[in-house]
C-alpha cells in the first residue's frame, strides 16, 4: 500500500512539473502588474482569489519578471479567480509578515491535497497551510506522504475531532492546530474566539502558519524543527489571536 501512495505522489510531482507548459486560455482577469512584495512565503489552498482587489493582489507572491506564483487546477492556468475565501482575508489580517503562494483545486478531488503541496514544493513557500484535510478525509494518504517526502517544508493543518494522527504532534514538520481547549497531546492551541468548531479550528492553523512565518522572517536559518519548536514554545503558555485579526 505505501508504495502505490509513493508511486501515486510521485506521478502527481511529474504532473506539477510540467505545469509551467500549460497553454490553457483563461477567461479570468489579468493580474494587476507588479513587483513581489517581499516577506515569507506561505502556500494556501482557497476556494478562490479576487486578485483585482489591491487589498489581496499586494500580498501575492511573485517572480523575478513579476509574475504571480500561482495555480488553478479547475481551469489549468495561472489565475485562480473568484470570491475571495473568506479564510484569506482573515489570514491576511494576522501579519504583514506574509506573501501568499495560491494554489487552488476542486474539493471534491480525493488526491486534492497532494496535488497542491506538489504544486507548492516547488515554489518558495517553506510553510504550507491547509485548511481542507484531515486523517479522516479521502485525500490524507497521498498528503502525508508528501509530508514524508518534503521534510524541509512545514506543513500547518486544523485539528478535526473526529480525526486520529499517528504519533503524538505528528510529524517533525507537522503541525497540527486546535482552537484552546480542544486539542489533543501534540497539539498547538490557541485562542481564536467564538465561533463553529471547524472555522476555529481553521482560524488556529492560520494562526499558527502565521506564527511560524513570523518567526522564520526574524531567522531565515532555522531549521523546520526549530520552526515547529519555536511555535510550540509561544503558545504553551498563552496563544491568541490578535483583537485585530477577530472576525467582525
Amino acid at each position: 500500500m505505501r508504495r502505490r501512495i509513493a508511486a501515486s505522489f510521485c506521478a502527481l510531482c511529474l504532473f506539477s512539473a510540467g505545469m509551467g507548459g500549460a497553454t490553457a486560455q483563461s477567461r479570468d482577469p489579468a493580474y494587476p502588474p507588479g513587483l513581489d512584495p517581499g516577506g515569507v512565503a506561505v502556500a494556501v489552498f482557497p476556494e478562490a482569489i479576487d486578485y483585482t482587489a489591491p487589498e489581496i493582489v499586494r500580498r501575492l507572491a511573485r517572480d523575478g519578471e513579476g509574475d504571480v506564483i500561482a495555480w488553478d487546477f479547475l481551469d489549468s492556468d495561472p489565475r485562480p479567480f473568484g470570491p475571495t475565501d473568506p479564510r484569506i482575508v482573515d489570514l491576511l489580517a494576522m501579519s504583514d509578515a506574509i506573501r501568499l503562494v495560491v494554489g487552488r483545486q476542486s474539493t471534491a478531488d480525493p488526491a486534492r491535497a497532494a496535488r497542491l503541496t506538489a504544486f507548492a514544493v516547488r515554489t518558495p513557500a517553506r510553510i504550507l497551510l491547509v485548511w481542507d484535510t484531515a486523517p479522516n478525509q479521502p485525500d490524507w494518504p497521498l498528503f502525508s506522504e508528501g509530508v514524508t517526502r518534503f521534510p524541509d517544508r512545514l506543513f500547518v493543518v486544523p485539528r478535526r475531532p473526529d480525526a486520529v494522527y499517528d504519533g503524538v504532534g505528528g510529524p517533525a514538520n507537522l503541525i497540527v492546530a486546535a482552537p484552546r481547549g480542544a486539542g489533543k497531546p501534540g497539539d498547538i492551541e490557541i485562542a481564536v474566539g467564538a465561533g463553529p468548531d471547524d472555522s476555529r479550528a481553521m482560524r488556529a492553523a492560520s494562526y499558527a502558519a502565521t506564527l511560524a512565518a513570523i518567526a522564520l522572517a526574524a531567522q531565515p536559518s532555522l531549521s523546520v524543527a526549530d520552526l515547529k519548536a519555536r511555535v510550540q514554545q509561544q503558545c504553551a503558555r498563552q496563544c491568541a489571536v490578535p483583537t485585530a485579526a477577530q472576525p467582525r
